[in-house]
């Protein structure tokens, strides 16, 4: 009785057609020596996850590769945190997954926007929008095409609070771009005080 008991309960257990006892029987079974009963399958080939080297078909090994379930080729990896682009969710790790990140490779915590494009400055070419590229730009974040500069400074009149470089800001300035205002100013005002009056004599002549 004991004996027959053993032989069943082996029996119950040795199912030839599903090899690895996951359920799924071995004609069917995307890996018939490996267990995985979920049958996942990422590349869609013939080979299970569990028992496919290339999980996502993109030519690099699982073992070596930085997002085995996404093809990503070239394994490019903008924040070198060993998960690669195609599958990490904050490529630049500025805290702020890519969806909702206006520079998805360029970090910008604070996603700052100047000109409202959508597109922060941490990535944007143009961060005013006047059409002249920030590396030649002399007012990154106020527009002025024009570039123009009077107290050649480097500095652009539209984002400078002293453009004629005087020593007084552009809001108290009253000669916003005549350096010399101030000292012609005072110049005038002080000829005038120490002025010199001069006297006319006319010569009369008796006959």
């Amino acid at each position: 009785m004991f004996i027959g008991v053993i032989l069943c309960v082996r029996a119950a257990h040795a199912q030839p057609d599903d090899i690895d006892g996951d359920g799924v029987p071995h004609v069917a079974d995307n890996c018939p020596t490996i267990r995985n009963s979920d049958q996942l399958n990422t590349d869609s080939d013939s080979l299970g996850d569990a028992c496919d080297p290339d999980d996502d078909n993109d030519g690099v090994d699982d073992g070596a590769d930085n997002c085995p379930r996404a093809p990503n080729l070239d394994q490019s990896d903008n924040d070198l945190d060993s998960l690669g682009d195609a599958c990490d969710s904050d490529d630049d790790n500025d805290d702020l997954d890519d969806l909702a990140d206006n520079c998805q490779f360029d970090p910008n915590p604070s996603q700052r926007d100047t000109d409202g494009d959508r597109l922060g400055d941490a990535c944007d070419p143009d961060d005013d929008d006047d059409g002249v590229d920030d590396a030649g730009d002399n007012c990154l974040h106020i527009s002025n095409l024009d570039q123009s500069d009077n107290d050649f400074d480097g500095l652009g009149d539209a984002c400078d609070s002293d453009d004629d470089n005087d020593g007084v800001d552009d809001a108290n300035d009253t000669c916003l771009q005549s350096p010399t205002s101030i000292s012609a100013t005072t110049t005038s005002t002080a000829s005038a005080t120490h002025a010199t009056p001069t006297t006319t004599t006319t010569a009369w002549m008796t006959m």
